[in-house]
């Protein structure tokens, strides 16, 4: 499924956040999205997507006059009519009118025959009532939020075409297998490949940790030599992998309990939906091999990673530390023959 941001902007805060949100709709298994200026739009990918996400910079309490013009004129030559429609706005200051923006937006929405969507109260925390709102300078302290809306309307776009994200198909000739001694070089470029993309992106996880450095080749050769390094080949190419453990010391309390516990997990940012996939297959893997739970933790302070988690159907489980890192601790029930 195809799905589309159309964006205007000026100080780059709105571009910005319409590459978070973009983002975030790629990470949902079997969507496709791009981000688009509105005088760089690409009319024939637009025409073919099942939703659209607008978004503006705020002015005197509505949306630019440029975007209005825009939504006026030129928005009818990409077939909105029927797509699921949805909208948010940066603004320069608190209280800065950005939410009237949005409903501008999303009135013109209605004029133009799109299904509008708002995630409300419905998906829990955060709350986005009409959509989300940037409030300039700051990109990077918003970016959670605009991933977590991304992913929530490419969820609702999979739903209204009838479709779910763990029914789209599966990513052709992909299989998870233990690696062998020739991936070591292959998995971690994985590794340095995702650092570089957080980098371009502007998304402060690995690249501001040491990741590279806490977890060099030679953790990955010892971790396979442990037989608890996974790779997921597709057409023959080392394209994500995942370490899969026995016990785990962030989960002192569960020692010695049936389950596999989930670290390092990477994909190639060329494969979107990936990441799915693999926790998928392992918990397939967990449950043929009679294991009880998948276990995993994650930054307490990601709201888009919990609600990734979460949406995936892992359930807090405690909390843990490890040096400055904290982490909420998730886990899955799976049983033999298939995930409950």
């Amino acid at each position: 499924m195809k799905l589309a941001v159309i964006y205007y902007s000026v100080t780059h805060n709105t571009s910005a956040m319409a590459e978070y949100v973009v983002q975030g709709m790629n990470s949902v298994e079997g969507v496709q999205a791009r981000a688009f200026s509105i005088d760089a739009a690409d009319a024939d990918f637009i025409r073919g997507c099942a939703g659209i996400v607008f978004g503006s910079p705020t002015y005197a309490g509505a949306p630019s006059a440029e975007f209005c013009a825009f939504l006026e004129k030129d928005a009818k030559k990409f077939a909105p009519g029927g797509k699921l429609g949805g909208a948010f706005a940066t603004e320069q200051y608190i209280h800065g009118g950005a939410t009237n923006a949005i409903m501008d937006i999303l009135r013109h929405l209605l004029v133009l025959g799109m299904m509008v969507y708002s995630s409300g109260s419905a998906c829990g925390k955060p709350v986005i009532h009409y959509g989300p709102v940037q409030v300039s300078p700051d990109t990077r302290g918003y970016r959670d939020l605009f991933i977590t809306y991304g992913v929530r309307f490419a969820r609702q776009a999979l739903k209204a075409a009838g479709q779910t994200a763990a029914a789209q198909p599966d990513s052709g000739g992909c299989v998870l297998e233990p690696a062998g001694p020739g991936d070591i070089s292959a998995v971690f470029a994985l590794y340095e490949k995702r650092v570089r993309w957080m980098n371009e992106k502007g998304i402060r996880q690995w690249n501001v940790t040491d990741y590279l450095r806490a977890y060099p080749a030679d953790y990955y050769e010892q971790q396979r030599k442990s037989g608890n390094l996974w790779v997921m080949r597709c057409g023959g190419t080392a394209a994500g992998a995942v370490v899969l453990k026995q016990e785990d010391g962030r989960w002192p309390d569960r020692a010695g309990s049936a389950a596999f516990y989930l670290h390092n997990l990477v994909t190639d940012p060329a494969f979107p939906g990936l990441g799915a996939r693999i926790i998928r297959e392992v918990e397939k893997l967990a449950a043929g091999k009679g294991k009880s739970f998948v276990r995993l933790d994650c930054a307490e302070d990601s709201s888009f990673l919990n609600s990734y988690y979460e949406s995936l159907g892992y359930r807090p489980a405690g909390f843990c530390r490890d040096g400055a890192y904290k982490g909420i601790r998730r886990e899955k029930a799976v049983q033999t023959g298939g995930v409950r």
